[in-house]
């Protein structure tokens, strides 16, 4: 991809162009990354869908830093895109060639070197909805020196997003919840309606209800507060900083007394009806600001020695704010304990209120006399914390990349070079406004001080600076309770890397055909992290995420050759015959490791100048990373379903059975027994807090790629070029976590118990409620990870000037690529399992995408139309398993409502003009990216491919962007 390619892609960042590549994702950008404590902020890309880890990116074939804590990611965001030349995608197993991590290909960003004079850029764009502003300025200057023995290249880039809130598109903020009735076949939407008593309820009914039901998925957590004492079937709530009066009954018409139980009751809570939509406080797109800078040096000290340095600077400001957190009494929260390390939950609790003892002195008189407890701790409470403020995550990343060497010849067929690299990340996080547990427990057990003024019971607590909090009511917590009950959190995560490496390159001698290549050359490289964070970071106490302290590192030494061979050329028969050969060998001080072996083997057969096959097989080997070796559980929240969610008394099947065995659930069910209500488990919120775990049992991975491959280039046809190639990998041991889907399939759809069953064992549930508190996963070596396709690559430029009359270049180009085969297998707990992940959304593995161009260009004017094609995929190919089985004991079953998506086409426009003015060359641009706003597919809460916000970040948000832009060099 050259560097007008990336002008004309019409994108602010390189990221956002190579992932409109059939064979390319980006899977951490700023759509996908919101609200993402950890990865908020990067962007990346990989190959073959094979994860992030496994595609190497370099630059100028050099290693680079890694931007992530929790796995090896560069971050292309960190590149200046005014320092790049060109950039070269080289797919299959190329281990042998560049190194562990290259098992899917490798991304080589190549930086300007003949670049001169200054050039300067400005470019803006918006969305036709008039959000989404963005703005870079950068400048470019280079120039020779010392009679032309030295070239030197700096650039420097602000870039500005402005971010996209969920408020600005009206589809985002839809309030839907759904889920799939495997009981009864039938597709369930939350919404809140009339109950067989005739009472009103909030839950899921049948989709063929809509209408008359509304839809309407809200939370329970208001900022005024949901409240009950003596029966939590009467919850009273506040609206507008006041208690929402009792109404008449819904049945009779007659007024209610306080104490009477009336579900339908406007002045008791209903959640669907009364509650609060989360998704008003989210992003679609998150802000950022980059600040970026580079410089190269290259200096001839003589015709054979020629030094050269390079140094690159990176600095992401990232920010998003979200809704106020949200929390109950049976909420739990996790504590650490400092002296034996062991992890526990715990309530909030109940606001301490007696009917006949002590009671907490901000409890107003409707929840006073007999809706007081006479037993028990005290009065049940949900609430939003918006006095405290909306959660915040704020990220600043710093990246140094570094590079000095020396290159020279040894003959006049053989050269040589040699280099040192340095490269470090640093991230700077702080998460404010979330809520000290501690604090808040102590805060909510008050009582009337000798001043007649409300304070902490706990006189340690009172020293430590207590304030009593009052929760009853918007805008009741004080700024002074507020600040007691906040919770600041900040780390610091540092990521160095040493590289040191030593090539020779050149002809062993000449066979008829040509000269036989050669290279040869040593590798050294060490990694290292350190995390370092507060004492809350670290032990928990909070609604954050706990993420403890902890270090590592990694270091390995390789040598590789590699050899090619021409064995034929211009004779009958054969146009060119050539074999290719390379091997590595590397030692890491990994102890389940230790030495490893890549090798490939290629070769290549022209029977004619018009046409060329190829083969390649190759060995690649990836060790694990620092994190997938040594990192705790680290928290984050991913949008996932609970396989329990629907799950009733009387639903049949082994997986509903496992679900009302757990303690949480029974507890729910128990109280909605009290509470006259239907029994029925039901998931909040469409997030899981799944943290990331390392294992240091971990070995490498091995990779096995054969490829096979055509290029057709007619001479009755000058300028085409068609390319077609057949790849297939398999990887023994992958290195991967198990997705919390499969995590909760082997731990409930077994009939291995509970107690023995190590699935389980990473999995939480609240004691009172039956949410899951926790999800860990852990990285694991898999059975094998399979995957197979075609890839097909067109290019053609033709003219049209005789044949229609039409001056000007023209020039066709067509990517695409046909997934065969992509499956994953692993050791479930009753053997082994093994998912189809071809054409599933939630893994994001399109069957079929393709991208095609015909841009036209005439003297210094040019025109560009660029496609961009993702086929049709499902949700889940595993809730297809599911569904088809459902098919065979109910054939009337209703179809999943968003199980089948749709193909989806996105079109852009690119337009530009050269000037050539008095030595100052111009160039003005601008476009339209998405010109038919074509947004990602509507995948509400319950899906497992969606999110809270309705979508899958995979797919355009934005909609339709406009953009203009300048280039002036002088």
């Amino acid at each position: 991809m050259t560097r007008d390619e990336l002008l004309e892609s019409g994108d602010s960042e390189l990221s956002e162009t190579l992932a409109d590549l059939p064979q390319l994702t980006s899977t951490t950008n700023d759509a996908t990354v919101t609200g993402n404590t950890q990865n908020s902020g990067l962007s990346s890309i990989q190959l073959r869908g094979l994860g992030d880890n496994r595609t190497l990116v370099l630059v100028d074939g050099r290693r680079t830093v890694s931007n992530s804590g929790i796995t090896n990611l560069v971050s292309l965001s960190t590149i200046p895109s005014d320092f790049i030349d060109r950039v070269e995608i080289i797919t299959g197993g190329t281990s042998s060639i560049y190194g562990s991590d290259a098992v899917a290909g490798v991304v080589n960003i190549i930086t300007k070197k003949n670049e001169r004079g200054l050039m300067l850029r400005a470019r803006t764009g918006l969305t036709s909805r008039g959000d989404g502003q963005e703005l870079t300025l950068g400048a470019t200057w280079g120039t020779r020196f010392a009679d032309r023995r030295g070239y030197f290249l700096i650039s420097g880039t602000y870039d500005r997003d402005w971010g996209i809130r969920a408020t600005d598109r009206e589809w985002a903020v839809r309030p839907i919840g759904y889920s799939y009735d495997f009981e009864t076949g039938q597709n369930m939407f939350d919404t809140y309606y009339v109950n067989n008593s005739g009472g009103l309820t909030s839950g899921q009914q049948p989709a063929s209800t809509f209408p008359p039901n509304i839809y309407s998925d809200l939370s329970s957590f208001i900022p005024g507060g949901v409240f009950s004492g003596a029966n939590s079937s009467r919850d009273r709530f506040y609206r507008d900083g006041q208690m929402v009066p009792l109404g008449p009954d819904v049945q009779t018409g007659e007024p209610i007394e306080i104490g009477t139980t009336d579900n339908g009751n406007t002045g008791y809570f209903l959640p669907n009806r009364d509650g609060y939509n989360q998704r008003m406080g989210r992003s679609l797109i998150l802000a950022r600001k980059r600040y970026l800078a580079a410089a190269k040096l290259d200096y001839e000290f003589s015709d054979a020695l020629e030094g050269f340095a390079q140094a690159q600077y990176s600095r992401v400001d990232s920010g998003e704010t979200r809704e106020a957190v949200g929390i109950g009494w049976d909420s739990t929260f996790p504590l650490t304990d400092p002296v034996s390390g062991i992890t526990q939950e715990y309530e909030y609790g109940k606001i301490p209120c007696l009917r006949n003892g002590p009671c907490n002195p901000f409890v107003p008189p409707e929840l006073g006399g007999r809706e007081t407890p006479s037993t028990g701790v005290g009065i049940a409470w949900d609430r939003r914390f918006d006095e405290v403020g909306g959660q915040i995550t704020e990220n600043k990343r710093q990246t140094l990349r570094s590079w000095i060497g020396l290159r020279g010849k040894l003959s006049d067929s053989w050269r040589w070079e040699a280099s040192f690299g340095y490269g470090q990340y640093k991230q700077d996080q702080w998460r404010r406004n979330e809520i000290n547990a501690r604090h808040l427990i102590e805060g909510l057990n008050a009582e009337e001080g000798p001043d007649g003024n409300p304070r902490c019971v706990n006189a340690d607590a009172r020293a430590e600076g207590c304030v009593p909090v009052n929760l009853f009511g918007e805008g009741a917590i004080t700024p002074e309770a507020a600040a007691w009950i906040r919770a600041d959190l900040h780390q610091n995560l540092t990521i160095r890397q040493y590289t040191g490496q030593a090539f020779v390159t050149g002809d062993l001698f000449t066979l008829p055909a040509g000269p036989v290549g050669a290279a040869f050359g040593v590798d050294w490289r060490k990694d290292s992290q350190l995390l370092r964070g507060d004492v809350l970071s670290q032990a928990g106490g909070t609604t954050g995420n706990a993420v403890p302290n902890f270090s590592g590192s990694i270091s390995a030494i390789e040598g590789y050759g590699e050899i090619s061979v021409p064995l034929l050329r211009e004779v009958p028969g054969a146009h060119l015959l050539s074999l290719d050969a390379s091997a590595r060998v590397a030692h890491y001080d990994i102890d389940r490791v230790g030495t490893v072996f890549s090798w490939r083997a290629g070769a290549q057969y022209a029977p004619i100048e018009a046409i060329r096959f190829r083969a390649q097989f190759a060995r690649a080997q990836r060790a694990p990373d620092i994190a997938e070796l040594f990192s705790p559980p680290r928290g984050n929240f991913e949008a996932a379903t609970d396989i329990c969610d629907g799950v009733r008394p009387t639903t049949t099947g082994r997986i509903a059975a496992n679900c009302r065995l757990d303690p949480g659930i029974q507890a729910l069910y128990t109280q909605q027994a009290l509470e006259g209500v239907t029994q029925r488990y039901e998931q909040v919120g469409g997030n899981l807090f799944s943290p990331n775990a390392g294992n240091s049992d971990l070995k490498e991975e091995t990779a096995d790629t054969l490829t096979l491959g055509a290029v057709f280039a007619p001479r009755f046809l000058p300028g085409l070029s068609l390319a077609v190639d057949y790849y297939d990998i398999k990887i023994r041991d992958a290195i991967d976590a198990y997705s919390n889907l499969d995590i909760q399939l082997q731990c409930y759809d077994t009939d291995v118990p509970q107690a023995d069953n190590p699935f389980c064992a990473d999995i939480t549930r609240n004691p009172n409620n039956g949410q899951i508190v926790e999800l860990i996963q852990r990285q694991v070596n898999l059975a094998r990870f399979d995957t197979s396709g075609i890839d097909i690559a067109l290019n053609y430029r033709f003219r049209l000037d005789d044949a229609l009359g039409i001056p000007g270049r023209f020039d066709l180009r067509y990517d695409g690529t046909h997934i065969l085969n992509q499956k994953v297998s692993f050791a479930g707990i009753d053997g082994t399992v093994t998912n189809d992940l071809a054409g599933d959304l939630a893994n994001g593995s399109f069957k079929y995408r393709a991208r095609g161009s015909l841009s036209w260009r005439l003297d210094n004017f040019r025109i560009r139309w660029t496609t961009t094609y993702y086929g049709k995929i499902n949700d889940s190919n595993q809730l297809l398993d599911r569904y088809r089985a459902l098919l065979e004991t109910n054939a009337g079953a209703e179809v999943p409502t968003y199980l089948f998506i749709g193909d989806v086409w996105e079109h852009d426009l690119f337009l530009s003009f050269d000037v050539d003015s008095g030595g100052q060359k111009f160039r003005l641009y601008g476009g339209v990216n998405n010109l038919f706003d074509s947004t990602s597919p509507f995948l509400p809460t319950g899906t497992e491919s969606g999110r809270l916000t309705n979508q899958n970040g995979v797919y355009d948000i934005a909609g339709r962007r406009f953009y203009v832009g300048a280039t002036v060099k002088f």
